[in-house]
């Protein structure tokens, strides 16, 4: 049963990996990630296990484009539901 993303909000910045974290059951890959606004704040989230996102996630870290990510919660935790360029 999947349950839906709860209070999604769109944020504007940077993508930063702050951690690897421990690949899914089906071997895929997990992220503690970190966007970073213009004025250096930043919110923390990761993206959910078994999702596809986590694969693109990698095409965007650590440089210097801007890109519009929209996080929700997702059994209480933020969790990224969308990336793209901007």
């Amino acid at each position: 049963r999947r349950t839906k993303m709860k209070y999604i909000k769109k944020h504007i910045g940077k993508l930063r990996k702050v951690e690897r974290l421990k690949n899914s059951l089906n071997g895929n890959p997990r992220f503690l990630l970190a966007m970073v606004d213009e004025n250096q704040n930043f919110q923390l989230f990761r993206t959910a296990v078994d999702c596809g996102l986590a694969y693109s996630v990698e095409n965007y870290l650590n440089r210097d484009q801007v890109v519009a990510v929209e996080i929700g919660q997702h059994y209480g935790k933020p969790t990224l539901k969308s990336i793209n360029e901007i």
